[in-house]
């Protein structure tokens, strides 16, 4: 009998989520800030789309509970401030992404 669930350590194969036959489903481990697990076009989407909602959620935020306490002059700043600070994370993660999803196509094509 074929056991179906065999894990493989290999960060680049191929995802392999889903059903692969023999009636198991299989699931792979979700790796949020890996720069080397491979991601589907799927994950890739929705991945990007939750860092943007987040970032904007997280600027709005914080930009009315600092106009809560701060003075105008300074909460510019300190809204400059987070937003290069957000900024630098966002494109740090982005690339990650990019990376993990180009690492799926270039073995789609067989390259």
């Amino acid at each position: 009998m074929q056991n179906n669930t065999v894990v493989d350590d290999d960060p680049y194969r191929a995802p392999r989520a889903g059903h692969q036959g023999g009636g198991h489903i299989i699931y792979e481990d979700v790796r949020v800030f890996s720069f080397s697990q491979r991601i589907n076009r799927l994950r890739y989407a929705c991945y990007s789309f939750t860092a943007w909602l987040v970032l904007a959620l997280a600027s709005l935020l914080f930009y009315v509970l600092a106009s809560a306490v701060l003075p105008e002059q300074a909460l510019n700043i300190a809204f400059i401030v987070f937003i290069a600070v957000a900024g630098i994370l966002g494109v740090v993660y982005f690339i990650a992404l990019t990376i993990r999803a180009c690492m799926t196509l270039a073995g789609a094509a067989g390259l």
